[in-house]
């Protein structure tokens, strides 16, 4: 069966256009002969309905490829350079111009594994707070996720073992160290953008799977002079594959990342010029005017 639209999109820019940044332009043979008849079918076939194009991103493959700083094969780039100058032609618009398919920020839930900010993760269940500053998620029952932001990941040999500090006040450490059988339950990891750490996503918040601590410790912070927890986690052993989950944000998850902060710093700037005009409006922290 042939790649859909969106599946060639796909592989073009999650799986060979990150090897290529990183590995150079090398592609094996059969590869290379496969994009350039990919290429060259883009020129001798009818241009993709702009719904199409919309809906798949190709037009966003095809532009990444031609890109400023691009490391794609010679070969490649110049084919692709004709397939731009010709499906331009032909729409009489740009590619860049096209955009693409988005949800409505009301309906948009993300990605399994993935999601713009916190607020998104909590819509679709993952956990049951927005604080973008992150922290240990539980209920009655126990400590059930952790999302992590800041400087809450303090060692980590690898992404499947880290240690957490938790942070100062947050009650829901006492669900991790407690001597209990609930203690002990697997809890679901995210990993913010904002992480320092060298794991984190470069947008966005991420679920790394499900962990289990391992040990803790009481320890002093040398700078607060405050007692605190670092709590040791480790992955189980038969969770997804970590390389897999270290690929996300994909392309068209950063696309959707970066029109979702333009959005909403449009919307505070419309909010901001609204309350200048109106005394008696003030623009909330979500970016909204509300009346005195």
């Amino acid at each position: 069966m042939a790649p859909t639209l969106s599946q060639t999109t796909h592989h073009l820019r999650n799986v060979l256009d990150p090897m290529i940044s990183l590995s150079g332009p090398s592609l094996s043979p059969s590869e290379l002969v496969s994009l350039i008849s990919l290429l060259n079918t883009f020129l001798d076939a009818p241009v993709p309905a702009l719904a199409d194009l919309r809906l798949s991103r190709i037009h966003l493959a095809i532009l990444d490829i031609i890109g400023v700083a691009t490391r794609w094969p010679e070969r490649i780039v110049d084919i692709a350079e004709k397939v731009t100058e010709s499906w331009e032609m032909e729409l009489g618009m740009s590619l860049k111009e096209i955009g693409w398919d988005a949800p409505r920020l009301d309906d948009w839930k993300g990605c399994e594994g993935w999601w713009i900010n916190a607020l998104f993760a909590l819509k679709a269940g993952i956990i049951d707070s927005a604080d973008p500053k992150g922290g240990i998620v539980a209920d009655a029952k126990g400590a059930y996720a952790i999302l992590m932001s800041g400087e809450d990941e303090v060692r980590g040999e690898s992404a499947e073992e880290f240690t957490y500090r938790a942070k100062e006040g947050d009650k829901g450490r006492y669900r991790l160290t407690a001597a209990t059988v609930d203690s002990r339950q697997p809890v679901r990891i995210l990993r913010s953008h904002n992480l320092r750490s060298f794991f984190s996503p470069v947008a966005g918040v991420r679920y790394e799977g499900l962990y289990r601590v391992t040990s803790w410790a009481i320890i002093l912070d040398k700078a607060s002079k405050k007692m605190g927890y670092d709590i040791n986690f480790k992955r189980l052993p038969n969770e997804a594959a970590m390389e897999g989950v270290l690929s996300r944000p994909w392309a068209e998850e950063l696309d959707d990342y970066r029109l979702y902060k333009r959005m909403r710093r449009d919307a505070r700037r419309q909010a901001a010029a609204e309350a200048t005009r109106r005394p008696d409006l003030v623009v909330s922290s979500d970016g909204t005017a509300e009346t005195l």
